[in-house]
């Protein structure tokens, strides 16, 4: 397919009249009827524009032997966009999770626990005998693990937003 009628597929696949998409491009729509022709084609200001509202990129719309891909320049925001939900969501999990250690380690010291364990004279005292008393050593494993992967999405995500600026 050669540029006009790329321009005209693409203006017909958004249901667009050719006084339409000139309004968008901001031309006239003599001018724009003149590149679907063949009989002139846009400047490079233009094609961007074009490229921009048909969500194709201008390699698209100026090579004859192109096929249409979706913007390249749209995987990139993409990819940022990604970076930050990751980064946000393992800030979130991170800090929920240390927030439940803390919370144990209050509620552990409103109690006064004492665990011996194997004829051991000393006994474990604290937020450990009070989570082996109330069987909530899973609880405290879990938001430590939780607190691990988040950090672990952090770093991660900085890593990744790093890498995709270089």
């Amino acid at each position: 397919m050669t540029m006009n009628e790329k321009i005209q597929h693409q203006r017909k696949k958004q249901g667009w009249t050719q006084e339409e998409l000139a309004e968008k491009v901001g031309v006239s729509r003599q001018a724009l009827s003149k590149w679907e022709s063949g009989a002139a084609k846009p400047d490079v200001d233009n094609l961007v524009r074009l490229s921009a509202l048909f969500g194709v990129t201008t390699d698209y719309l100026l090579k004859d032997d192109a096929e249409e891909n979706g913007p390249a320049s749209a995987e990139k925001p993409r990819r940022r966009e990604h970076a930050w939900m990751l980064f946000g969501a393992g800030l979130c999990g991170g800090l929920c999770a240390l927030a439940g250690i803390v919370a144990l380690g209050i509620l552990s010291s409103f109690e006064i626990c004492e665990v011996y364990r194997d004829g051991n004279p000393k006994p474990i005292t604290g937020m450990w005998a009070y989570l082996e008393i109330h069987h909530l050593g899973w609880l405290f494993w879990l938001c430590a693990a939780t607190a691990a992967a988040g950090l672990c999405a952090v770093a991660g995500a900085i890593e990744w937003s790093r890498r995709k600026k270089a």
